[in-house]
């Protein structure tokens, strides 16, 4: 009898829970941005927290779909997503939690889609970058990615001046220890001679630009690794 009873006060549990968060997931999103400080790239929200919409400067559009089981499971808010622009084309499915987010993204992005997340960006390039990354996190004292990335040769200006520089097709893997993530660059013709390696660690963004790197540029110097520290 007080297996039934269990049974019961178990699925009243879940029911509820179920329907709370429903209830919580068609509140219009309109109204949660209202509440928050958005950052300057989002023009607009609209939908719900379910099923909702951001557009996005330059021509970007950011959707959504919760996933409510995977919420359930997870303890979180689990949904789809998809970012799509005139060259841009992600989706990933996202786990958010109250200070971290671990999120997955496919696809493809341009160069206008850096320059709308960065807008004081000096650098222009016309390839794009084919993403393949399993894994993101962004928590206040974690950030990095597994995965790869690759792109085809492109020409790019304000690297270090304002002269135009042609980039062979890169290829980029990104990985996540104990320590903190990184992510080399080498040409993919030539896997086994790194360009670059960015590193982040303890908060703190280490570039270093290896010689092979530096003679792309054809204005650094090239005897030696060159890095450089941003701490954030």
């Amino acid at each position: 009898m007080q297996g039934w009873v269990r049974l019961i006060l178990f699925l009243a549990l879940l029911g509820s829970t179920t329907y709370a968060v429903s209830l919580a997931a068609s509140v219009p999103a309109s109204l949660v941005a209202s509440q928050v400080e958005l950052p300057e790239q989002i023009i607009d929200v609209s939908g719900t927290i379910w099923n909702g919409q951001a557009i996005l400067r330059g021509g970007y559009e950011l959707k959504w779909q919760v996933l409510p089981f995977w919420s359930l499971f997870h303890l979180a808010f689990d949904a789809d997503w998809t970012l799509t622009g005139v060259d841009t084309r992600l989706n990933g499915r996202a786990s958010l939690w109250t200070r971290s987010a671990v999120t997955s993204v496919d696809g493809r992005a341009g160069w206008g889609l850096a320059r709308m997340a960065f807008p004081g960006t000096t650098i222009a390039c016309d390839g794009s970058l084919a993403l393949a990354l399993s894994r993101v996190a962004i928590a206040n004292d974690r950030q990095g990615a597994v995965g790869s990335l690759r792109s085809g040769p492109s020409v790019c200006t304000g690297i270090v001046t304002e002269a135009a520089i042609e980039v062979p097709a890169l290829t980029g893997t990104a990985t996540m220890d104990a320590e903190g993530s990184r992510l080399s660059v080498a040409a993919t013709a030539v896997p086994g001679v790194p360009l670059a390696d960015l590193r982040i660690a303890a908060r703190v963004l280490s570039a270093t630009l290896h010689p092979e790197g530096s003679r792309l540029t054809g204005a650094l110097p090239t005897s030696g690794p060159i890095t450089v520290e941003y701490p954030f």
